[in-house]
């Protein structure tokens, strides 16, 4: 994908299509994205699995280098907060980029931190 953003209401995608999602990210596919949001994931992901051989962590309000707790999302007319607190993230370390991945209701949301790295 060469878009920022991508919110995909209708897809056929598994938990396992995320995981190598993730992962071609980590290797550095997607550079512009920002935001990736997949719908119709009702139950909690496999975290463990979908994120196997990734260090992650969760968000520390405590820590010294971190990302803000909410991400912004700028439209033409107004910007969503979308709070970030449960998140899950993890570094890319060819450039530094953070990643960050949750869910919530019945979605998957998929964050990059372009203005911050650890």
């Amino acid at each position: 994908m060469k878009c920022e953003t991508a919110f995909l209401r209708y897809h056929s995608f598994a938990e396992e299509d995320v995981k190598k999602f993730i992962n071609h990210w980590m290797a550095g596919s997607n550079p512009k994205l920002m935001h990736l949001r997949l719908n119709c994931f009702k139950l909690e992901p496999n975290w463990e699995h979908i994120l196997e051989g990734i260090e992650y962590g969760v968000w520390e309000e405590k820590e010294k280098k971190k990302r803000p707790r909410n991400f912004k999302d700028h439209y033409i007319y107004r910007v969503e907060k979308i709070d970030c607190q449960n998140g899950l993230d993890f570094e890319r370390k060819s450039d530094g980029m953070i990643g960050t991945v949750m869910h919530q209701s019945d979605q998957i949301d998929f964050f990059v931190w372009h203005d911050i790295q650890f």
